[in-house]
């Protein structure tokens, strides 16, 4: 009854918030527990121990484990960052950039500071969570599709590029956001209310069907630009982008990460339809299908191009 009601009365992205405390208190509680049990398995397995061995000894110099097993993670601080008010919107932004990165109003400005820090981390060039490297940066952008925007930086930091961008989020409290920081480029930039997946009706859209529906159709020369990014929902998404995959002028950048076998499968799924692929460097740790287990190691991001 309790429960009920506090999922009816709060809003959904306040209690996003709160169980991001929550879950990351237990998250670090868990991890604290499996130092013995990690270093044993890899003190059992030398070729596993060879194949991380960076990683192994930085999780062991910190006393902890990461998300990101990497000095690099120390260059940065949430005390560091600079929060602003726009006091005609009632939002908080900072400045990325040279342009304004807002957030939600639900948020509180340590939130923000934590949220924007963790963005830097993740986009760091020595990370595993990079979406851009340089050379992969150095191609011709004329349509963006940000699946999974959130703040919105990534599709933010090409913006200026691109002929149209479109920005694919649910959540409400980001989608206000979005319009404002990206209200400069409000003719190029096109908010989509719309979860994408292998299904098209009701929330649920398929790249396929979105692309084929849009009041300006893409010609099959027209260079395309996917971000997946989706709470591993990612598999979902590539089931329903097999015409948009089929095109030539398509890069795609898609989370790994999220599903142990996620790596694997989205690599052979996209070399079968021509594609060379790369890997972002290094790994993470982190599980979200509740599998922290051995090997423990996951790879970031993958990189796709013809």
């Amino acid at each position: 009854m309790l429960k009920e009601f506090y999922r009816n009365v709060v809003p959904r992205f306040i209690r996003s918030a709160r169980s991001y405390y929550i879950e990351n208190r237990k998250t670090l509680k868990i991890y604290s527990r499996l130092i013995p049990e990690f270093n044993r398995y890899f003190g059992e397995n030398a070729e596993e121990r060879g194949k991380y061995a960076g990683e192994i000894a930085t999780i062991n110099q910190m006393g902890d484990i990461s998300l990101f097993p990497y000095d690099f993670v120390q260059n940065y601080s949430p005390e560091k960052v600079q929060v602003y008010k726009d006091q005609k919107r009632g939002l908080t932004y900072v400045v990325h950039k040279d342009k304004r990165l807002y957030f939600p109003r639900a948020l509180s400005v340590k939130r923000v500071r934590r949220i924007y820090y963790e963005l830097l981390i993740e986009q760091d060039a020595a990370s595993p969570h990079l979406y851009m490297t340089e050379a992969f940066n150095d191609a011709k952008v004329d349509t963006i599709a940000d699946i999974g925007s959130a703040e919105g930086v990534w599709a933010l930091d090409l913006v200026e590029r691109a002929r149209a961008v479109y920005l694919f989020e649910c959540e409400a409290g980001w989608q206000e956001a979005l319009r404002a920081t990206f209200e400069p480029w409000q003719d190029k930039v096109t908010l989509v209310n719309k979860f994408v997946s292998d299904k098209t009706g009701g929330e649920k859209v398929t790249l396929d069907h979105f692309f084929g529906r849009i009041r300006e159709p893409l010609d099959s020369a027209t260079p395309i630009l996917i971000k997946i990014d989706v709470e591993g929902a990612e598999a979902l998404v590539l089931g329903g982008a097999a015409e948009t995959l089929k095109r030539e002028n398509v890069r795609l950048i898609c989370c790994t990460y999220h599903k142990q076998q996620d790596a694997a499968d989205f690599e052979a799924l996209l070399n079968g339809y021509g594609y060379q692929t790369g890997f972002s460097a290094g790994y993470m740790f982190l599980h979200n299908d509740g599998a922290i287990a051995p090997p423990y190691f996951r790879k970031g991001v993958i990189r796709a191009w013809k």
